[in-house]
């Protein structure tokens, strides 16, 4: 008897013929409606040595067939893991004059984690410092200024207090926006360490010319 090879999807099936060229034998190819499929040989046979199954392509599509004949030849590829060390850290610039709070909060938190780079790992600090600049400037849409209250407890009885956003918006912009970024990133030792090498001033100016910030490409986040 021969090998038996099984496409999951139609798209998958159109290449599949490929796989059958390459593997020596008879054999037939088990489709989705398990029907036998002759195809065109105009595909394109690849093997990656860090996986044991095959990858054919044919047009920009692409599919894995299980039961392929593998290599005789072949590894399999180590996973690496960045070192805290050597982790690169990059400043960029965030200008907050008329942006969403929330919107850019969630922006921010994604750079301090560090999940907008391939090399993201969970349990590893791998983001990049942020400086915000114009945080008196920020806007929140709705009537959240009225209706969002910020609150704290001071530790004693009947210590709840109750501050609402507008105001602190007022008194206290920089925390502000320091509190809702905080609220978006882990609740662990390691996001109280991302929050470290978050700088926000409430005016134009800041004291980081040295490390030479570069603002922040939204598009890229």
């Amino acid at each position: 008897m021969g090998s038996w090879l099984v496409a999951k999807s139609r798209s998958c099936s159109k290449i599949a013929r490929a796989v059958l060229d390459r593997v020596p034998g008879n054999h037939k190819l088990l489709g989705p409606n398990f029907r036998e499929m002759r195809l065109p040989k105009t595909a394109n046979f690849l093997w990656f040595p860090w996986v044991a199954r095959p990858l054919v392509s044919l047009g920009g599509q692409a599919c894995w067939f299980p039961q392929a004949a593998k290599p005789e030849s072949g590894g399999f590829m180590k996973t690496t893991y960045p070192k805290v060390d050597e982790i690169p850290r990059n400043w960029h610039l965030v200008d907050a004059r008329d942006q969403v709070l929330g919107r850019m909060a969630a922006r921010v938190a994604r750079v301090l984690m560090g999940k907008h780079r391939p090399i993201y790992t969970p349990h590893l600090d791998t983001g990049e410092f942020v400086v915000v600049v114009n945080a008196e400037k920020v806007k929140v849409t709705g009537r959240k200024k009225e209706d969002r209250m910020l609150r704290y407890h001071t530790g004693y009885i009947g210590g709840l207090r109750e501050i609402p956003l507008g105001k602190m918006l007022e008194d206290k912009p920089a925390e502000a926006v320091r509190l809702a970024v905080r609220r978006m990133l882990p609740k662990t030792k390691l996001g109280r360490q991302m929050l470290t090498k978050l700088k926000i001033y409430a005016g134009e100016n800041h004291p980081h010319e040295a490390q030479n910030p570069q603002p922040l490409d939204w598009r890229t986040v």
